[in-house]
């Protein structure tokens, strides 16, 4: 429809390509940022706000107290979560002080992020039908950003001390991104002799080469901004399994509904025997895919005019099915 009306021009003339195409794009770029996403976080975040003021309500504890009082109680839950950060405090032993400076100095961390963003610019590099050389060249690089990776993790582990270092999340992690590289480093310098003394397929083997991209992670734990995401978004995974259930729900109903308005439904332009409603689990996922927005119309109207219906059935289509697809 974009494409159409980019073609549009003066009645008089007729349609020409591309006469209008900026006022075309424009106006759909706008329509589906406004009309779609903007709408869709304002009717979640309208279901988050009522769930939330819901969620207090049947809190008891909140009857007793007042305002203040709740935002104590809240601030007291957060300070027993929040671990203490011990990365700052110098070791006592003489010859770990010297590492401990190392680490604790601002070029090291603004060269390990400098590490991070060249490594995921040399793994944005790689391409199918790549030159042997090319691919050569790139193999010793990814060898060098991982051995920068190990000599980090082994300086922080001399700095800080094992239980110091292994005591955060975000060294678990770099530590998991480290043992990833060394598994990537054996399969390249292996290659099948390794998969034929672990005794796995190379589909296995691609999955573990598939770690790699965990590298790209180790930006989060440079940036305070995405870290605040990411606890924000694990803080609100609760209510998203409230939300996930519920919309389950509604699959779930409306596939049991469809299919006892349109299981004589045989063939239409797009209900064939993937798609169709003659089962309740094969209804759901036509459910879900209509609600990507993926050919929905198409859907509907072979509710309403279709091909071919089942042989005991003398009609399986009427305008009823409309509404309630819409709906």
């Amino acid at each position: 429809m974009m494409f159409s009306m980019a073609d549009a021009n003066d009645a008089i003339y007729g349609p020409e390509v591309n006469s209008n195409r900026y006022f075309a794009y424009g106006y759909f770029i706008v329509f589906v940022f406004v009309g779609s996403f903007f709408l869709i976080n304002l009717f979640i975040g309208a279901i988050f706000l009522e769930f939330t003021r819901a969620e207090k309500r049947q809190n008891k504890l909140h009857k007793f107290l007042t305002v203040t009082q709740q935002r104590w109680v809240v601030m007291q839950r957060l300070i027993v979560l929040i671990r203490a950060d011990v990365s700052f405090v110098e070791p006592e032993i003489d010859w770990m002080k010297r590492f401990f400076r190392i680490i604790s100095h601002r070029y090291f961390d603004r060269f390990s992020m400098l590490m991070i963003f060249l490594n995921i610019i040399a793994l944005a590099l790689a391409y199918d039908e790549a030159p042997s050389t090319y691919n050569y060249v790139l193999k010793y690089v990814k060898w060098v950003f991982s051995l920068i990776f190990i000599i980090e993790m082994t300086l922080k582990h001399l700095g800080w001390g094992f239980k110091r270092y292994w005591r955060s999340g975000w060294n678990q992690f770099d530590a998991f991104v480290v043992f990833a590289s060394i598994f990537d480093f054996l399969l390249d310098v292996f290659q099948s002799s390794f998969s034929s003394i672990v005794s796995v397929g190379p589909q296995l083997v691609r999955i573990f080469r598939v770690l790699r991209i965990t590298k790209l992670a180790k930006l989060v734990k440079k940036f305070q901004g995405l870290q605040k995401i990411l606890k924000t978004l694990i803080f609100s995974l609760p209510s998203l399994f409230n939300v996930g259930a519920l919309l389950f729900l509604v699959y779930f109903i409306y596939a049991i509904l469809g299919t006892f308005l349109f299981n004589n439904i045989q063939r239409g332009t797009l209900i064939n025997d993937e798609v169709h409603f003659r089962n309740a689990a094969v209804a759901f996922i036509t459910l879900f895919r209509s609600s990507t927005g993926e050919s929905w119309y198409q859907i509907m109207f072979d509710t309403l005019y279709p091909e071919e219906c089942i042989a005991k059935a003398n009609s399986c289509g009427t305008c009823i099915n409309f509404p309630l697809l819409v709906y």
